[in-house]
């Protein structure tokens, strides 16, 4: 869909090709683009265009009497020719012949664009009123109060037209990747200096866009025959898989409210939350319960599980550990690693790159701006490294050897094994931003659940 730089070269485009004429002939051959089709032919005979002007994506042809509005959607673009044509193509839906000579013909393949008519009041009236201003009249402390409180993410707050106008999918990628904030992010996190940078941003590119004749990605021109070249200096924008001009980290492309959404991985990150603890600790309760709310939680003990499932990675394993397990015996696979430390680090050595690669495809792949990452080797792996946020779920001992001996194959003996195969608790929680208590009941750890959402998500 043409954004704003788009709308406004259209519309100067046109404005040196059929100003000052007067309107002698109007041919409607789809009639459903036009609101009030019976009365728009009538209304536009003998009207003059005086001028042409837009207002976020819709074009605003100012005639004698009254003014014609369109919204060309996603296919819709204008052609001029110098000339009475003999024929007219199937998407040529609308033609308005000028007294020079000149026919102004709509062409829509898609037939999504829309004209009608209103009087020079059109601002005070839908679809205006339901408009916010556009960048370069936006208040930026008024931007920043309207978003405060909007859990939706940022890139879907700048696509809506009631927020700030004139800014599509196209730019709303180019806009945040300039301000360092990725699409994804609640709006409601979002600082005033964030807002200061977005609005700066959009003007910025708006400005340089307009100037280059906007962005033809698909098949956008600003009349027929006339494309735009801004897209030669976009820097996310269908740019997958080559090197951020900033900082050389990959420009990653995924889904974000049905679209597809372009950012830095270095540049624009997003906020990833280590969740550990020791062995029956109740970080994986923990998770369930973040989950639930609707966190979005990568387990890396259930990556390890898929992992397990490929025969490749089963065979390896059986080799290493001189065992003959199934995809769903992992008993004996326990008691062999927890037992014998070498075979354990061989082991890890193996699976642990498999796993990391897995947690960042689906990092970098998610919608969803906070990523969960349970992993009970956080910290001997150094995955720590690679969170913005270290929280160890912390139980006793003896609440350690209960929960584990209520597991499947699990003896006092080899409780106290896979507990010592681990990181201390006390130096886990010395490594932790956040240590949250689980020696209480279920309905407390749903307590500390809700009390860290509040104070962290």
């Amino acid at each position: 869909m043409p954004e704003l730089p788009e709308v406004q070269f259209v519309a100067q485009s046109l404005s040196q090709l059929v100003l000052n004429q007067k309107i002698k002939e109007v041919k409607v051959f789809y009639p459903k683009i036009i609101n009030n089709s019976d009365t728009f032919v009538k209304t536009l005979i003998n009207q003059k265009i005086n001028q042409i002007k837009t207002y976020g994506k819709y074009l605003v042809f100012y005639l004698d009497q009254c003014v014609m509005v369109v919204h060309l959607r996603m296919e819709g673009r204008f052609a001029v020719f110098n000339t009475p044509q003999t024929a007219y193509t199937k998407h040529d839906h609308l033609v308005i012949c000028l007294a020079n000579g000149t026919e102004l013909v709509y062409r829509d393949s898609r037939k999504f664009g829309r004209l009608w008519l209103m009087d020079f009041n059109y601002l005070t009236q839908d679809p205006f009123t339901r408009l916010a201003k556009e960048p370069w009249k936006i208040n930026v402390n008024d931007f920043h109060q309207r978003i405060a409180k909007l859990n939706k993410n940022i890139k879907d707050v700048l696509l809506d037209q009631s927020i700030i106008a004139g800014i599509g999918n196209i730019y709303a990628s180019e806009i945040l990747y300039e301000a360092g904030i990725h699409p994804s992010k609640p709006a409601r996190l979002l600082s005033l200096t964030d807002c200061e940078n977005i609005i700066h941003y959009s003007r910025h590119i708006l400005k340089e866009a307009v100037k280059a004749g906007g962005s033809t990605v698909d098949s956008f021109e600003s009349i027929v025959g006339v494309s735009g070249n801004y897209q030669s200096q976009l820097k996310v924008y269908m740019k997958q898989n080559t090197p951020c001009p900033k900082c050389g980290n990959l420009i990653v492309k995924y889904q974000l409210s049905g679209r597809g959404t372009y950012y830095c991985l270095g540049c624009q990150k997003r906020k990833v939350i280590g969740i550990t603890g020791g062995i029956a600790s109740g970080k994986s309760s923990f998770s369930q319960i973040l989950s639930e709310k609707g966190y979005y939680v990568i387990d890396a003990d259930q990556i390890v599980k898929e992992l397990y499932l490929e025969p490749k990675h089963l065979t390896y394993v059986n080799q290493l550990l001189n065992l003959d397990v199934n995809n769903q015996d992992k008993g004996l696979i326990t008691q062999a690693i927890f037992t014998n430390s070498s075979l354990r680090q061989k082991l890890n050595q193996y699976l642990h790159p498999l796993v990391f690669a897995k947690i960042e495809k689906l990092i970098n792949t998610s919608d969803k701006y906070f990523i969960i990452v349970q992993m009970p080797l956080l910290f001997e792996t150094s995955y720590d490294q690679k969170v913005d946020l270290k929280v160890v779920i912390d139980t006793d001992l003896n609440n350690q050897l209960n929960r584990l001996m209520m597991r499947k194959n699990t003896n006092i003996k080899l409780a106290i094994e896979q507990i010592n195969s681990q990181m201390s608790s006390e130096d886990k929680k010395l490594r932790a931003d956040i240590v949250i208590s689980n020696n209480e009941t279920l309905k407390d750890l749903e307590k500390h659940a809700y009390d860290f959402i509040k104070k962290y998500l």
